[in-house]
């Protein structure tokens, strides 16, 4: 073998070693930390206190029959109330305790709640405890309510059963558990199910909201309308939630996406903080909103470590769309994000209009038809802003990120086996596209990237370094595709690895 072809084989290993380092680099690459609000939470306890066992009533000897055929809602009542006067704990045996609401008792009342708790009240559930409400309950019944009341422990695990199939005449104001404008609340686990409208909610007003609210562990499993809802509540730390409407809701009133942070009319008043420990949803998605606008979105933080969402149906939103994670305005901060399509009928991963913040540390999105981010702005005010350290996209049948007038800043962008684009931006307001490093590997028809712009507005891009690899029979038809001179003028590359040979752009 001559010299020569030896040196031309050297180079082509080269050639070769090089690109498969960057490709291991950009695969492996640690995501840059995002951010995290300031949260005291030294305003919760760390532990929830079992208290004193001697100092402790039996409901059962207190004449309640626990056998979920006889309403013991009146002797439960009294001596829950009773037990807080003297600082006493009401202990519920595992059994099956039948609630009703005064209304259901007493037709000219205007009561709807099965059990009040009252302030400085001491419950402890047994695992195996059930609070089932009677058949038909009338429309609002609430079967587990805190209102306006403080310094409420509640021990132990309890089951809640709304029995939504026997209710003929219910509404979306029904709940399993109820929390409103109540303050230094502790509950240490729970389970709701069936419930006709909200299987968890927890509020109050925006002058006055709940506050200081933990709650360890909560299931909620197939409400009428959602599993959990975040409504006027600062400073409320959930430990684990398991929410799941994958079922549906009640007959004849489908449940609908198993969380809601979304109270009504947020005019900005004063801040609202919430986080989540680890978060797993299965159903028709999730809701985050409590505006539009840009200013509302920074005083409203929710910071959620693992949060999973599995995604089944094909509910649809105001626009006639599915989503895994709807957003308008709300700062929502995530560790980590594993967003998937069960049956590939979710046309996004996460939607975003208006003037939304997210930050996620690492992200992967899985399954689904449309994209995996569709960001949207109506205006500079009404602009999402989005950070995501390592954001992985894997979605045969969708895209990856489009972006018509939002500010998105990626340190490590990759996607495969993409029939859509990898990148879709469209100036409809000024915004910026920054990303470090972006891998693309067998992603795309006609292009993988596409920028255009509207009218004047700039488009910004800015990719440090771009990866393409197609091993497909039928390979993309260009790297990328410009609407015009001016957004090509727009766009910065600093390095192309095209081992493929693709056609690297088309300006139309």
């Amino acid at each position: 073998m001559t010299t020569y072809r030896k040196l031309v084989l050297i180079a082509i290993a080269c050639c070769l070693m090089i690109v498969i380092v960057l490709s291991l680099y950009l695969w492996n690459k640690p995501s840059s930390p995002v951010p995290l609000p300031s949260i005291n939470r030294d305003m919760f306890p760390s532990t929830l206190e079992d208290g004193d066992l001697s100092n402790q009533v039996n409901v059962l000897s207190e004449g309640a029959i626990g056998d979920g055929i006889t309403d013991d809602t009146v002797n439960l009542q009294q001596t829950i109330d009773k037990a807080a006067a003297g600082g006493i704990t009401v202990y519920f045996p595992a059994k099956t305790y039948l609630v009703s609401p005064k209304k259901a008792r007493n037709g000219a009342s205007n009561d709807w709640w099965c059990l009040t708790i009252p302030s400085n009240a001491s419950i402890r559930f047994q695992p195996g405890a059930v609070l089932k409400v009677i058949d038909n309950a009338p429309a609002t019944t609430r079967i587990l309510v805190m209102d306006r009341v403080s310094n409420v422990n509640i021990m132990g695990h309890v089951e809640i059963d709304g029995r939504s199939g026997t209710v003929k005449a219910g509404n979306e104001h029904m709940a399993g558990i109820f929390i409103f404008s109540s303050t230094k609340i502790s509950m240490e686990s729970a389970y709701s199910h069936d419930s006709y409208g909200d299987n968890l909610f927890v509020g109050g007003t925006e002058e006055e909201p709940s506050e200081q609210v933990a709650i360890r562990y909560f299931k909620g499993t197939t409400a009428g309308r959602k599993n959990m809802v975040i409504h006027y509540v600062d400073n409320l730390h959930v430990g684990t939630a398991v929410l799941d409407n994958s079922l549906g809701g009640a007959p004849d009133f489908r449940g609908s996406n198993s969380l809601d942070v979304e109270p009504d009319e947020f005019k900005g008043s004063r801040s609202f903080k919430q986080w989540i420990d680890n978060l797993t949803t299965y159903g028709t998605g999730n809701d985050f909103t409590v505006g539009t606008e840009r200013a509302l979105a920074e005083k409203w933080v929710v910071k959620v470590g693992n949060f999973t969402s599995y995604t089944v149906g094909t509910e649809k939103d105001v626009d006639g769309d599915t989503s895994s994670l709807l957003m308008y305005a709300i700062t929502l901060i995530i560790d980590k994000l594993t967003l998937v399509s069960k049956d590939n009928n979710a046309n996004k991963g996460v939607k975003m209009i208006y003037g939304g913040v997210l930050e996620i540390r690492n992200a992967q999105i899985e399954g689904g038809r449309g994209m995996a981010l569709d960001l949207h702005s109506l205006s500079n005010d009404k602009k999402p802003k989005v950070e995501i350290g390592t954001l992985k996209v894997d979605r045969p049948l969708g895209g990856g990120i489009k972006a018509w007038g939002a500010d998105v800043s990626i340190d490590h962008f990759e996607v495969k086996r993409l029939m859509g684009k990898a990148l879709d931006l469209y100036g409809t307001t000024e915004h910026s596209v920054s990303i470090k490093n972006a891998k693309i590997v067998d992603s795309g028809t006609e292009q993988s990237l596409y920028v255009a712009k509207y009218e004047d507005n700039k488009t910004r891009l800015d990719i440090g370094t771009l990866l393409v690899m197609d091993s497909r029979i039928k390979k993309v038809g260009h790297i990328m595709e410009f609407g015009s001179e001016a957004a090509k003028a727009d766009t910065r590359i600093g390095k192309i690895y095209n081992p493929n040979n693709i056609s690297e752009y088309w300006v139309r």
